[in-house]
Parts: C-alpha cells; structure tokens; sequence
C-alpha cells in the first residue's frame, strides 16, 4: 500500500528544501541557471498555493531598487522560469494582476508541517504509535539546515519557521517515548535537544525522567545541577518550581507520577471559536501577507505578538482579522479565541473586559478558576485579578485571541495573554497606540479592481458582459468600502434584473445615494453615527463634531487646515486640534501634514449632518470658505504675474483668511493641489441654494492663468474654461473674454483647431464689446498664435504684419514681443533663418523694455528660449549658450527649476553643447529635461526610456514644442487619423 505522506513521484513540480535545494519533475530535474531563478522558484513554493505579490519578489531580489524597470526585470524573470518549468512538463505559473501562483507543486516543507500537526493530534488523541511513527516520517525529511541554499530576510523567516517544526517533531517524539516508557530511546532524544539547546528545561527534564527510571540516580541529579549553575551563569535565573520538584523527588526517591512527566494530562480545553472565512473575501493580498508573516514570527517572540488592524467602519478590518487568523490556525494548536467587544457597534453597549475574561476562561475549561466565573467584576481590582487568572492560563501556551471591534486601549489591555507563544489580533476604528509592541495596519479601501472583484464574485455577476458598465459604476459610488460593496451585492443578488437600473439611478442622485447603503442589519450611515455618539461625549469632542459638520459644505473630499479654519473662523491651531480627534475617530485622514480628506461616502454623511444647521450660519460657512479660495487664487494669480490687475477678474481683501503663499513655485502647487476642489466649488457655485456665478466664474480664471503655463493634464483645466464661460451673467464682461481665450487655448492644444476659432471669436465680440482696446489688441495677437498653430502660416503673417503696427502705436509691447515670437517661427519653417533669428531678437528687446525680465520672468524666458533656438539655427553656438544659461539664472533664482520653460532651455543647451563635442556635457543636459518632463506628466515612463535609451537625442521633438515643424507633423497625423476613420487618405496640409 502506498504510504499518504510519501513525497509524490509525479508530473507535479517537487521540492526539496529541508537541506540543499533540488527540484524536480515527474523525476527530472528542473534546469535552473543562475542564483535568481531559485530563488524565485523556492518563494513561490513556500507560497503552498497562495497568490505571491510582484512587490514581494521585487523587494528580496532588489531591495535597493523599485519603481518600472525593477518590474519589468521580475516578468523577465518569470519568463525565464516559465520556460524551464514548461521545458520538463509542468504546467507553469499564474500570473494575474501582479499576482504570482505556482498551481501544481509539492515540497518537503509543506509535508513536514502536515506531519507535525498530525502527529501532534494523535499525540493528544492517546495513540503514541501513530505519533510516534508520524514523527518520524517528519524527521526523515530532513536532509540538513531548512533554506540552507539560500540567503536574505525572506528565506531566514522561513528558516526560522521551518527549524521550529523540526524542533517540536524532535521534542514530540521524545514525549512520546516518555509516555511509552521507551526511557532509552527517550534519553537518546533529550541527549540531542541539549547539545542544541543546552537551556532546554523540558529537554533536561525529560533526561532527569529517563536517567531515573533506568536506574541512574545520580546521573539524573548531577544533570539537575549542571543546569541549575548554567542557567544562572547565563542568564541569571533560577530552573522552574516544576523542574525544583522533579529534582526533589529524585533526591528522595519518590516515583514520579504520570501528571509529572514531560507532557502532563490536562482537563483543559482547546477551543477553536472563530466565525466561519469570510465569503468572497478579495484583495488585500498585501496586509494578509503581513499579518501572516508578523504570526508566523510569532514562534521566535519573547513576548505575545499584537497586531492592531484600525480604519474606517465599514472598510474591511473584522473581515481581514478572520481570514488572516484562519490562514494561522497550525500555528497555535492549543486554542483560538474569538469575541466580538462591540466598539462601535449601534445600539449595543462595549464589552465590559472582566465579562471578556470570564468568557475565555470558560472556553479554555479552567474548572480550578470556575470561583472566578461567577464574580460581579464592579471594580478594577477585580478585572485585575481575572485578568492575571487569564495570563495563567495562557502561560506557556500557543493560542490566538482574535479581539474584533475594539473600543479602547482600556478595554483591550485586560485581555492580552502571556504566553510568548501567544498572538492578539485586534480590530478598531482607532489606532490603538498604547498597547505594548503593537503592530499597527491601517486599512485602505479597496483598489478599483477589487473593489469590482468583490461585487462580480458577491452579485454572481463572474462572467463581464453586458452588465459590467453598470456593475461597475455602481462599485464606484462604494468608493471602495466593503461593507458598501456587500450591502448593494446582496441587494443585486435577491432582486430582479430591472431593478439594477433603478439602483443605479438612487445613486446618482446625491441625495439618495447614503440611504441605499443599508439593510435589514446594517446601515453605513447608523455605523457612522457611532464615531460621532462617541465623540459627542466630550466638550472638545463636540467642537470637532461642530468641525465635521462645517466640513459637510465643502465641495471637495480634500481639505487643508487652513480652508477648514476659515469656514469655522478659528486659528489653524484650534483647528488642527479638532481635526486630530477626527482623524483618531478615522472621520477624516491625514494625507500630507496639513491635508486631510474624507471618504466620498463619509463626506455625504457630513453633509447630512450640516443640513441640520441653520440656513442663514450654512450661508455664512459657505461664503467664508469661498472668500478663502477666492483671496488665496487672486495671491497666487497676482504672484505669477504681477501686472495682471488690469484684468479687473476680482478685487483683494487684505483682511480675509487666505493661504500662507509667498512664492511662484508654492502659488503654482497651491493651485495644482486645489484644483479638484476649486472645480467643485465653482460648479456648485452655479445651483442653488447658495447660488454665486460671479464667485464661479472669478475662481475658475484666476487659477487658469498660471495653470495654463505650469500645469501638465491641460485636460484637467477645460472645466473651469467652461464653468467660467457659462457663469457669466451679463455678457461682453472683462472677464468674459478672458474665459473664452482660455478655452480657445486648451482646444489649441488638443488640435481642435475649429472649436479653437469659435471661442476666439466669441472672446473678439466681448473685446469689442466692452471697449478696451488693449483687449480687442489681445485678441487680436492670440488669432496669429492661432492661425499659425493651425499650419495656416499664409494668414498667420497677414495678422501678424496688420497687428505689429497698432500694438505699437498703442505702447503694448509685451503683445509685440509676442508677434515677433509668432514671426520668427513662421520664418523660420519657410527656411528664413537670418530673417527669423532678427525678428527673435526684437521680440527680446521688446520684452525687455516692457519690463517682463522682472514682472513676468517665465514668459520672458519663453520667449528667451525661441531666441536661443533660432540662434542654434545658425550656428551661432556662443550667442545661444548665453541666452539659455539666462534662462538658467533666472528661474534658478526664483525657485522654477522643474518647469517645461526650464526643461526646454536644457535641451538647447545640450545642442550647443554636442556641436563643441562635449558630449556627456550634452547628455546631462538631456537626461536632466527628460527627468523634468516626466516629472511634469509632459512624456511617460516609455518614453522617458525611450529618450535615455537613445542617449536622450531625441528629447527635442517630444518636449519641445517652439519647433513648428513639429507642429506640423502632429497636424498631419492628427488628419490622418481622421481620414483613416473615415476610410480616405488625405494629401499633406496645405501651405497657403
């Protein structure tokens, strides 16, 4: 017959670990080159079936690097091992969503923890033979140190865990030949403990048991006290009372009796109380995978492990507390305890921690404590004494104590055992920061991908047809929270197909949206409105409720300190207090060390909450926050360009609250920062009840203007354009036109040269129309930018020649400046470089005597850099090396470093330094613009390595776009993408 435990001779992959490594299959041996391909093949192994994250394999085998190429150097990795495992019949690896399986495979490591855990059962069952026998399979897998083929932090923990199991086989089966009465064998095995670990006191008292009962008293004694004087030398302590008694006994000759042996019988119980595995449980693969490893590390502890799981209610933490343990139930086979404390829950009191104790008590069967099981515990002196009757109880044990939905550190402390063999895992909206040696996790909500994982395997929903759109704009109103999600799936799940419209329809509407999250049992709301029960019971607790409620009128999910401070009118200060006690109550998060942000949904609940506020103080927090944003766009407008006030977008109130800004670089940040939040409240600014189109249509161009020179996701910019156009109340105001030039300058950007020439027009008729020559002269300068962009050059120069003229009778010489720009470039195109390189010297010297190498020093630099370009067409490699090291100089000095301006003047620098052979010089230069653009989202991570891979020579057509040959080519594919659609080919654009 076929013995179970025999490692198998199959087609299936086989390791062998416990010793020097060897895989095999089907009984050939897996070719394996190099010292990474192992490495990779044991880690999954040792997953024993479990997903393994890329990140996993990525950190041991480069821990010094990360990022794309780090990646990519793992999938060639498993390319390669895919190879050699499909080169001898296995079926290969699993990859999906980063997440690496290895189907098919056996290894000694997994069998050695079945046999242990088998043998200890029929150990506890009474049947030595069998364990005895199991052990002994367990130990003839071992060939020599577990992992000794390999090295790093990954391979020592699993050394670590494996060297245990073969130490609790070795020590097993010497308690079973104690028990058997096979004290020669038994001394033999207590013999090769101590050489190993001649601190053992179960291993010198097993050798004191066997030495006695085979009649060799003194041999016994003299091992008592060889012990007894090592243990003090070397650590100062004395041996354990039980081990005092055995010697005693000895002394006297007294039989030992059987509870005095090595493994005592024992009355107690072996509980195993935890909630079945959570249904469809997904994601998480990165916390499960740290959970499980903190436990496993468990077994070397010199005290209990505790890990403390906190987040928001509803995202997951008793789910991933259950999973994780039930993934560790081996590792503690004297019991798992299991309570739910109640924290948080609606409607139910906490669990008082001496009610918790006596429950574990009973469930361990401590009859000798049962005095402790009837007591009132009125009073601490009494939970104390429970709770020390409880660390006896665990002493010297390896149980699990799963504490679910904690409140406090107060009601957690009680109820941590002693055993360093022990483990807490704990769940809390908290983070519980004063428990000893704590490891905290604090839970995220779901990825986008598991977020509709979870709903597709909860709904029934596995097979993405026609439903997945709506499926998946529905896990997107869950924002990621598992109880959201799980709610809305057994909803999906019990009704008819029709109604998955109508839910869809409830949550769109704002409204509507929070109360479709809540059932029979559970309510995202009512379990929010714990945190805020909890809060209330306080004075400075209500004054962050106060907060929360104010913070409900805040379009945006993301916050600053200040932008809170200014809708309550209090300091920074007092607020930053108040959003602590939010933050603890896990209401907001921190996300940098003065932002804070609100879950979408948590956000709808504040919401709720502030309509419970008076209308005329909601009006007064709504207007404050506008005034805040308003103040801070028109600071960071006016630092970008300091003459922009005769733009009359909105006046300065010196004595409104406004961001701490000082500088273009922490203006432009600021602006970037906010700008989802200023789009929001721009919106919102046009809909009742707190309607304000002038407040909408003010913000949106203030933080236009700078963003359009320094932000890289133009896209990101057409809804304010948009949002700015559609306030306007009365038409043809100054304003007016300027959100109509901005929309025309994004649709420019994207090419759609047609879309362009309509919001031009409309921005003439407002110039007109108001009356402002200076504005009609804008325009007018912005129509050449246009027409020349467009590829129309013929009509460009028309207005360029027509507009020179007036804007100079008129003194505008900063839009002069800017024809000439236009001009050189066209001249240039047409192969007139000394024309082009005069008129890029005009357009310098007008700037300059505007005065925009001081006022508007990034414009200045711009057109600085059109300059230098037209220089190197020339050859005029000394003149060009002075114009960009200006542009060096002067945006060096006022912090614009990492600007497409910047990135641009490195790239015609390193051309003039490539035309004097300083070629590392040049790529330098390169290789610094290629790290701004990408900084800047203007090229991608391939791209970036496309532009080092190609010694960066190739930086000039993505990143700069003063070349208007490059234009043209991106005109010319744009229309033939068109053509293509439409199934014609187009000839080349015509040149008028």
């Amino acid at each position: 017959m076929k013995d179970p435990h025999a490692m198998p001779e199959s087609s299936r992959l086989t390791a062998r670990l416990l010793g020097p490594a060897r895989f095999t299959c089907g009984g050939e041996e897996v070719e394996l080159p190099g010292s990474q391909l192992p490495q990779v093949l044991a880690l999954l192994v040792l997953g024993d079936g479990r997903p393994v994250p890329m990140d996993t394999l990525v950190e041991h085998l480069w821990p010094d690097r990360s990022g794309t190429p780090t990646i990519r150097m793992a999938q060639n990795l498993l390319s390669r091992l895919q190879t050699a495992l499909s080169a001898v019949g296995h079926g290969g690896l699993s990859v999906k969503k980063r997440m690496i399986t290895l189907p098919d495979a056996d290894s000694d490591a997994a069998f050695l923890e079945v046999l242990v855990s088998e043998a200890r059962s029929a150990q506890s069952a009474g049947d030595p033979a069998t364990a005895l026998a199991t052990y002994d399979r367990a130990l003839d897998l071992v060939n020599g140190d577990p992992l000794e083929s390999f090295d790093g932090p990954v391979f020592t923990h699993h050394a670590l865990l494996l060297s245990h199991l073969i130490e609790q086989s070795r020590t097993g089966r010497m308690e079973v030949l104690l028990e058997t009465g096979d004290y020669r064998l038994a001394l033999d095995a207590a013999h090769s403990l101590l050489v190993d670990d001649p601190l053992s006191q179960h291993a010198t008292k097993a050798y004191m048991v066997s030495r006695y009962h085979l009649g060799d008293v003194r041999a016994a004694s003299e091992a008592y006290m060889q012990f007894q004087k090592r243990l003090a030398d070397e650590l100062g302590l004395d041996p354990s009372s039980d081990l005092q008694e055995t010697y005693t006994k000895i002394l006297r000759g007294e039989p030992l009796a059987a509870d005095a042996t090595v493994k005592a019988a024992t009355t107690e119980a072996i509980p195993h109380e935890l909630p079945p595995p959570p249904a469809n449980f997904v994601g998480r693969g990165i916390e499960t995978d740290r959970i499980d490893r903190i436990l496993r590390e468990n077994s070397r502890a010199e005290q209990p492990t505790v890990v403390a799981i906190n987040g928001v209610g509803g995202v997951g933490k008793s789910a991933l507390a259950v999973h994780a343990a039930h993934r560790a139930v081996e590792l503690f086979p004297d019991g798992q305890l299991y309570i739910n404390l109640h924290g948080a829950t609606p409607d139910a009191e906490p669990v008082e921690p001496g009610l918790a104790l006596q429950r574990f008590l009973r469930s361990l069967g401590r009859r000798s404590d049962e005095r402790y099981l009837n007591l009132e515990f009125d009073n601490r002196l009494d939970v104390e004494e429970i709770s020390a009757r409880f660390r006896t109880a665990t002493s010297g044990k390896k149980i699990l104590v799963v504490l679910d939905d904690a409140q406090d550190a107060k009601q957690i402390r009680p109820l941590i055992p002693s055993g360093s063999g022990c483990a807490v895992v704990i769940t809390s909206r908290l983070a519980v920061t004063s428990v000893d040696n704590a490891v905290p996790i604090a839970l995220q909500v779901l990825e986008e991908d598991s977020a509709m994982d979870l709903l597709a395997e909860s709904t029934g929903h596995r097979e993405i047809g026609e439903r997945s759109g709506l499926l998946r704009e529905i896990a997107s109103y869950c924002g990621g929270l598992p109880l959201a999600l799980c709610i809305l799936s057994a909803r999906i799940r019990t009704s008819s197909p029709v109604a998955l419209p109508e839910l869809l329809n409830s949550l769109r509407t704002e409204s509507d949206r929070l109360d479709e999250f809540a059932d029979d049992e559970r309510c995202f709301a009512t379990s929010l409105a714990v945190s805020i029960r909890d809060l209330e019971s306080s004075e400075a607790g209500r004054s962050a409720v106060d907060l929360f409620r104010s913070i409900g009128l805040h379009e945006g999910t993301d916050f600053s300190v200040e932008a809170a401070a200014a809708m309550v009118a209090r300091s920074s200060g007092e607020v930053r207090r108040r959003l602590r006690l939010l933050e603890t109550a896990r209401l907001v998060v921190r996300t940098e060390p003065r932002r804070f942000h609100m879950h979408d949904l948590v956000k709808l609940f504040a919401r709720r909450l502030s309509e419970e506020l008076p209308v005329a103080l909601r009006r007064e927090v709504v207007d404050r926050l506008r005034c805040f944003y308003l103040q801070s766009a028109r600071l960071a407008h006016r630092i970008h360009d300091v003459k922009a006030v005769d733009r009359e977008i909105c006046g300065e109130d010196f004595d409104s609250v406004r961001a701490p800004l000082t500088t273009k670089e922490e203006a432009y940040e600021w602006l970037a920062r906010e700008l989802s939040n200023i789009r929001d409240l721009s919106r919102r600014a046009l809909k009742p009840p707190f309607a304000n189109p002038e407040f909408a249509g003010h913000l949106c161009l203030l933080a236009i203007d700078p963003l359009l020179e320094t932000y890289s996701r133009l896209s990101d910019l057409v809804p304010l354009a948009e949002t700015a156009a559609n306030a306007v109340v009365e038409p043809h105001r100054p304003w007016h036109i300027h959100a109509h030039l901005s929309l025309s300058e994004l649709h420019l950007q994207f090419m759609k040269f047609d879309t362009a020439e309509v919001h031009s027009e409309a921005a003439m008729k407002s110039a007109e129309a108001v009356g402002s020559l200076r504005q009609v002269m804008m325009v007018r300068s912005y129509k050449a930018r246009l027409a020349m962009v467009s590829g129309d050059y013929s009509r460009a120069m028309s207005v360029i020649h027509r507009v020179i003229p007036q804007v100079r009778r008129l003194g505008f010489l900063d839009l002069e400046a800017w024809q000439h720009v236009f001009k050189s470039l066209i001249l240039d195109s047409r192969g007139f470089i000394d024309a082009a390189v005069e008129s890029s010297t005009e357009s310098v010297e007008l700037a300059k005597k505007q005065g925009m190498a001081t006022d508007n020093e990034y414009r200045f630099c711009a057109i600085l850099n059109n300059h230098g370009f037209r220089l190197l067409r020339t050859d005029r490699w000394a003149e060009a090396h002075d114009v960009f090291a200006d542009v060096f100089s002067i945006l060096g000095n006022r912090g614009q470093t990492r600007s497409n301006i910047y990135a641009e003047a490195l790239v015609g620098m390193g051309k003039v330094y490539e035309a004097g052979n300083r070629r590392s010089e040049a790529r330098e230069c390169w290789r610094s613009a290629a790290d701004i653009a990408r900084t800047l989202g203007m090229i991608d991570e391939d791209q970036w390595e496309m532009v080092v891979e190609s010694d960066a020579r190739n930086i000039d057509s993505l990143i700069t776009s003063r070349n208007i040959d490059a234009w043209r080519e991106r005109v010319r594919k744009r229309q033939l993408k068109k053509s293509d659609q439409r199934g014609e080919r187009p000839g080349p654009p015509v040149t008028k």
